[in-house]
């Protein structure tokens, strides 16, 4: 599945997926626990509550594409049409994700 989110605002944004457990918007994906790019306030991929740089950072007016594979188990970003890159490579095919 591929998604894009317009940046119009925001000083800690993030985008990707997270199990639907762990997703509340008032904190970050459920305080960090999701699998994600961020790109105001860093430029970071995360997964988990861990974090590593990836990317670069995002202003106003950017698109942020997602490209979750679960066949192949990975996860991409791109920014404005641009590929980043495999964010991560190791999804659980047993777990459900949801876009947030």
């Amino acid at each position: 599945a591929y998604w894009e989110v317009l940046v119009t605002s925001g000083t800690n944004a993030y985008v990707g997926i997270a199990r639907r457990e762990r997703i509340d918007v008032q904190r970050n994906m459920g305080s960090g626990g999701g699998i994600a790019f961020r790109g105001i306030g860093g430029n970071e991929k995360w997964k988990e509550c861990s974090h590593f740089e990836y990317g670069r950072r995002i202003c106003r007016g950017d698109r942020v594409g997602v490209l979750v594979d679960l066949p192949a188990r990975s996860i991409s970003f791109y920014m404005n049409g641009e590929p980043l890159g495999v964010a991560f490579d190791n999804l659980d095919p047993a777990k459900r994700y949801w876009p947030c």
